[in-house]
């Protein structure tokens, strides 16, 4: 869901109709309006923090997930800086960060690709650090509590499944140690969160 087009009335839909999940995939990109605005994107900070707010207060259990881009061309410290805070205080629960190359055809191409790989890779690393720690305190949370999942697959060990604020492939699963019942894959139950770590959730 691009932030630029993303309607108000949508967020109403989400809220009130239970077949859709509450989770939303958003790629923001970055968030300093001098990145933004290179990057031809089409909204700025002040409007991506009221779209995201909306959708936090109108759905309070929502799961945001968002990428963002480490190292574009005119990404300056003071920059980088700020997309550091923005994710620090807005605390996405899914998370995902690409370093920058040049593509032919698109806006930036011309810009060249002045940032050193390894400038990319500290900034990346940093971002990602960042999210661990949120995503290790939201997983603590739910300790305790129950959730849907969907069974994906198993081994002798756990059961894989996930939530539906986890998209497959791409997010945190859902390890169910093996009781006396079996379940098949595309399977729902219910599970007991029991235990976590960094990124997945252990239940029964």
């Amino acid at each position: 869901a691009y932030p630029s087009h993303f309607p108000d009335s949508l967020t109403e839909v989400i809220a009130n109709n239970e077949k859709i999940c509450n989770y939303v995939d958003i790629p923001l990109q970055h968030i300093s309006d001098n990145v933004l605005k290179s990057m031809r994107r089409g909204i700025t900070k002040r409007r991506t923090v009221e779209m995201l707010s909306n959708l936090k207060k109108k759905i309070p259990n929502i799961a945001l997930r968002t990428t963002f881009i480490s190292g574009y061309p005119n990404e300056t410290e003071k920059d980088f800086e700020e997309l550091c805070e923005f994710v620090k205080e807005f605390e996405f629960d899914r998370f995902g960060v690409f370093n920058y190359s040049p593509e032919e055809n698109t806006v930036s191409f011309d810009l060249g690709d002045p940032i050193p790989d390894e400038i990319k890779e500290e900034r990346k690393a940093n971002l990602m650090e960042i999210h661990k720690d949120i995503s290790e305190k939201k997983n603590a949370e739910l300790v305790g509590g129950k959730l849907k999942v969907l069974i994906d697959d198993f081994s002798e060990d756990y059961y894989f499944a996930r939530s539906e604020r986890d998209a497959p492939e791409v997010d945190c699963e859902v390890l169910i140690k093996p009781g006396d019942k079996k379940y098949n894959i595309g399977e729902f139950c219910t599970v007991e969160i029991v235990d976590h770590n960094e990124y997945d959730l252990i239940a029964r």
